[in-house]
């Protein structure tokens, strides 16, 4: 008598992430669409469109919402799938989204034409293997940093409400909450850069400027998206708990 193998079953993760993908399909495609062109523009040297993916970024929570939620209410209980494992299943699939639109904005940015206001994003270029490479600056990766912090930690500020709405107000709000951020990771990142000319003038010794001022903001911004990345991870169990 052969003995009939099963296949395991699907974990509820699995299918829960495999349904929000498909529900979120949409959004995925135009955050695509949308970071494909604006690199094409940064790669043509037409425009320097960055800003407009990291705002997008954002809006991902939000954008995220359910569009119907008895339809897909009713797809969870016919997958077995619980409301605890769609909460976990859409903050990763939001912030992987948030993830990818943050790097196209560093590319954009960094490949973009230097031009304009602003401190330009490269030293220079490089060749290697016959590719030319943009170098960037330390004031860049400074900036990357203080952004994709902001976006991060405003996805924990509206990410719980985001789940189920999609208000003018809820947008208004996660719009609100990146500038904050924006603005509270800039005074951070500053404190640190000044901290070697307060060491200096504390000890008597002559003032520190350049990469030793750039290097600790930098870390210092990075220590705070990973931060907000850990943060991020704590709460969205919580949500999926009180889901």
């Amino acid at each position: 008598m052969s003995a009939t193998l099963r296949r395991p079953s699907t974990a509820p993760r699995d299918r829960a992430l495999r349904l929000e993908l498909t529900l979120q399909r949409p959004l995925l495609w135009g955050s695509g669409v949308v970071a494909a062109l604006l690199l094409l523009a940064a790669i043509g040297q037409f425009a320097r469109l960055g800003n407009v993916l990291i705002l997008l970024a954002v809006a991902v929570p939000v954008a995220a919402a359910p569009r119907d939620p008895a339809r897909e209410g009713w797809l969870s209980g016919t997958l077995g799938i619980s409301r605890a494992a769609r909460v976990r299943a859409r903050v990763r699939v939001v912030l992987f989204t948030q993830l990818g639109l943050l790097l196209a904005a560093a590319v954009v940015i960094l490949v973009g034409p230097q031009g304009g206001g602003g401190d330009p994003a490269t030293l220079g270029r490089v060749s290697a293997g016959g590719l030319s490479l943009p170098v960037p600056t330390l004031a860049y990766w400074q900036d990357v940093v203080i952004w994709a912090s902001a976006a991060v930690w405003s996805h924990i500020w509206v990410g719980r409400d985001a789940l189920h709405d999609a208000s003018t107000a809820m947008w208004a709000r996660a719009l609100a909450s990146y500038l904050g951020m924006y603005v509270v990771v800039t005074a951070v990142t500053f404190g640190v850069r000044m901290l070697p000319l307060a060491l200096g003038a504390l000890l008597g010794r002559e003032p520190v400027a350049g990469p030793a001022q750039e290097y600790p903001a930098v870390l210092a911004g990075a220590a705070v998206f990973g931060a907000g990345l850990l943060v991020l991870r704590w709460r969205s169990r919580a949500w999926a708990q009180a889901a």
